[in-house]
């Protein structure tokens, strides 16, 4: 079971079923294997390291948390860490990919996050994703499906907008 959590953007107009989505990956959930104090360093159990930085936000049970208080077992999200990894003795900043994102300039009426897993993604692009209100569709480009995995936690941000303001940009759903 993969535990990085992608934020989905989605911008629903009232008047139809446009979205629009971006995955970001600043935002990792998991579960601790072992906390390196000395070189600010966690390890998930999942393999995944992350040093703590400046902007650094580590979450335990939703609270902030400082790091020297975290402890091996506990659920964690860690945001705006830095991906690392061990090379020759040190720890080494992973070379990011460059996140798919789409701008939407839209006035927001009503925004709301929900947060789900991932339940199915077709090779077309489209994602299930289950969450406690019921399981959405949302329709990414075949390369940006390709940066979801089945199993993946998702936290989506919806904004819902008044009829007109989604730009013509944006591409339709088709269902």
């Amino acid at each position: 079971m993969t535990l990085r959590v992608k934020t989905l953007t989605v911008a629903i107009a009232l008047a139809g079923a446009t979205a629009v989505t971006a995955a970001h990956a600043a935002d990792v959930t998991g579960r601790i294997d072992r906390v390196l104090p000395d070189q600010q360093v966690i390890i998930l159990s999942n393999g995944e390291t992350y040093r703590v930085t400046p902007n650094t936000v580590v979450y335990v049970d939703s609270l902030p948390t400082a790091p020297s208080s975290l402890s091996p077992g506990q659920a964690v999200v860690i945001r705006s860490g830095e991906a690392v990894q061990l090379q020759n003795g040190q720890y080494v900043v992973v070379q990011a990919q460059p996140a798919v994102t789409t701008t939407v300039a839209t006035v927001p009426v009503n925004r709301s996050t929900l947060y789900g897993r991932v339940t199915d993604v077709d090779k077309n692009g489209e994602v299930k994703i289950k969450t406690d209100k019921g399981e959405l569709k949302v329709q990414f480009s075949p390369d940006a499906a390709r940066t979801v995995r089945k199993g993946d936690t998702v936290q989506l941000d919806v904004m819902v907008t008044p009829p007109g303001s989604v730009p013509a940009a944006s591409p339709a759903t088709g269902r």
